[in-house]
């Protein structure tokens, strides 16, 4: 009976210690999948927006399109808040050697990217139990309304504020693309503001849907991490339960 006991707490000792190496391994392998994960995204968002992949806004053609937005959304897609954090302020700093207009142009740049990332997040948590397509759906609405009123505000601030002979630039582009009348410049400001806001809309779907379909593409067929295929599909499937 004794030697029946001594085996049977034995064979649970080494049970429990198998079960210990087991899951320190997969923390170690879910920490190294998601700084590996998260730096390469950062590095694809830094190539493509340093790289001359961008395109200019029609009716505002100092606004552009950056296409390097779309990897830090990846991150958030695939690892979740803090991974997109991650690249987004890796792309910042990046930015602000070899961006142009520095600082001022990488600080927009990261408030946009920042605003977006919140509004996206906050979105999730409001998408409980409702699936996919509302996450997406609630995501992209409050991310793209924060992202617009963070950067009115910061557009304000720049052409009215720190460089108020830049307004007049921008007017003349607005009125140049556009043709329009434009009496006052108060009303050369607004119009300003609602173009850029159009902008940051488009710039919203742009990043966001991309971003999303090429993350659920991908973890269909790679397991992105152990736990489940992406960090929107753990989110979906704990509002579920």
């Amino acid at each position: 009976m004794n030697k029946l006991k001594r085996n049977k707490d034995s064979y649970s000792d080494t049970s429990y210690y198998s079960l210990l190496i087991y899951n320190s391994n997969s923390v170690i392998y879910v920490r190294t999948t998601f700084i590996t994960t998260t730096a390469v995204l950062a590095t694809i968002a830094i190539v493509l927006g340093v790289l001359p992949f961008s395109f200019p806004f029609p009716i505002v053609p100092y606004l552009r399109f950056d296409l390097g937005e779309i990897p830090v959304f990846m991150a958030f897609y695939a690892l979740g808040p803090l991974a997109s954090f991650i690249a987004a302020t890796a792309y910042f700093l990046v930015l602000l050697v070899f961006g142009s207009f520095t600082p001022i142009g990488p600080l927009m740049k990261y408030a946009a990217l920042l605003s977006t990332l919140a509004g996206a997040w906050v979105g999730a948590m409001l998408a409980r139990n409702r699936g996919m397509v509302t996450f997406m759906a609630l995501g992209g609405v409050v991310g793209g309304v924060l992202r617009i009123a963070v950067m009115t505000v910061v557009n304000y601030i720049v052409i009215v504020i720190l460089f108020p002979e830049f307004l007049g630039f921008a007017i003349a582009s607005v009125q140049a693309t556009t043709s329009l009348a434009i009496p006052t410049q108060l009303t050369g400001l607004i119009l300003v503001l609602i173009f850029t806001a159009i902008y940051n809309a488009l710039h919203t779907i742009l990043s966001l849907v991309p971003a999303a379909y090429i993350i659920e593409a991908v973890s269909r067929r790679v397991e992105l991490m152990p736990t489940d295929r992406s960090w929107m599909r753990t989110i979906v499937r704990t509002m579920r339960k």
